[in-house]
Order: structure tokens, then sequence, then C-alpha cells
């Protein structure tokens, strides 16, 4: 009889541990075609308004060449923590590689090698836009 209960109970662990990796699977391919499904269009640089600061807005022809998601932890072994950053490295038409920390939404609608044109304000990330270039 306890060999009965010790061979039902492994068949379901191994039954709940492949129920969690194809879940996880699926997951993350919703996930990824959800990403792809809802991106937002970025304001086109006409619709902006300047305040009397001076920004600097610069739009450039660019490629996503490199993504990498980061975590870094922090805090102490009672209470620990971590904080992501999300950093994306675009090439400009010009040649220059520039990187970017960029927001978790931006980076789930990025790909590598999708082109737009990068957009920053004074010098910092604004926005990436694909497709129609903004003017």
């Amino acid at each position: 009889m306890g060999t009965i209960i010790s061979l039902v109970v492994g068949i379901g662990v191994v039954a709940a541990a492949i129920a969690f990796v194809v879940g996880c699977i699926v997951l993350s391919a919703r996930n990824e075609k959800k990403g792809m499904d809802k991106v937002e269009e970025p304001t086109p640089m006409a619709d902006i308004e300047c305040d009397e600061g001076g920004e600097e807005y610069v739009a450039v022809p660019a490629r996503v060449v490199d993504m990498k998601c980061e975590g870094v932890g922090q805090g102490s072994a009672k209470h620990p923590g971590y904080r992501v950053f999300y950093n994306v490295t675009f090439l400009t038409d010009g040649g220059e590689t520039v990187r970017y920390s960029v927001g978790q939404t931006v980076f789930d609608r990025l790909s590598l090698n999708m082109t737009g044109d990068l957009v920053t304000v004074n010098g910092n990330f604004f926005d990436f836009s694909k497709g129609e270039p903004i003017e």
C-alpha cells in the first residue's frame, strides 16, 4: 500500500513539473505575442510642443543591435530585492553606436534588427518609432 501511495505521489510531482514547464512556455509565447500586438505608436514630432527651456528633439534613422535585461540585487539577506535595467544599443545610419536605458514597455516592443527613428531629447532617449519616419 505504501509503495502505491509513493508511486502516485511521484507521478503527481512529475505531472506538476511538466505542467509548470509547459505553462511557462505558453505564458512566455503569449506575452511575446501580446507585446507585439499592443505596440503603441509614438507621438509624431510635429505634435510635440517644446517649452521655452530650449529642449532639442532629434530623430535619426537607427537599428536595434543589442538588447539586455539586467537584474541587480540589492537589499540585505533579511530583505532581499533587485532592480531590473532594460538596456538597448542602437546603430545609427551615421555609424555611431549608442546605448540607452529604456522602460520595460519600450523594451518589450523592440526586437533585434528592428529599424526606425531613434528620438532623443537633449541627448536622452525619448522613443524609437518603427515604420514611418517621425517629422
